[in-house]
């Protein structure tokens, strides 16, 4: 039976665009984050029995450094950091969801959402299949 941190709303301002000038000025996004792991039992409140997403304080600035042109880049940059900077021994997933919440498009109103899912394995991100 697998458990699952959830953290479903991070507000930020960010530099992501396509365009030189969207990247000039920060704009807000939001990031959400699943992760799916073996959360030990009888955890007698000892962190090494599960995630310590405090490690996100660190991740999240590190992602949006240079200022990417895609979401896809933010949440890539966000699984990586997550793996390289946390224990994720337990981990199965992670889940990292960025949303631009004003984009400039005409029709589209309500933000444009990206979501990566990337298995782990030992530890590790699991090579693509």
């Amino acid at each position: 039976m697998s458990d699952l941190i959830e953290i479903p709303h991070i507000s930020l301002m960010a530099r992501v665009g396509l365009t030189q000038a969207e990247r000039t000025r920060p704009q807000p996004i939001s990031v959400g984050i699943r992760i799916e792991l073996e959360i030990g039992r009888g955890l007698r409140d000892d962190l090494d029995q599960t995630f310590d997403y405090s490690v996100l304080d660190r991740v999240i600035p590190e992602a949006l450094t240079p200022a990417p042109k895609l979401l896809e880049t933010i949440a890539e940059r966000i699984i990586v950091g997550l793996v390289r900077v946390g224990d994720c021994s337990r981990v199965k997933w992670i889940e990292v969801a960025v949303t631009k919440c004003q984009p400039p498009l005409t029709l589209v109103t309500d933000g444009v959402k990206v979501t990566l899912v990337t298995e782990v394995t030992d530890g590790e991100i699991a090579p693509a299949s």
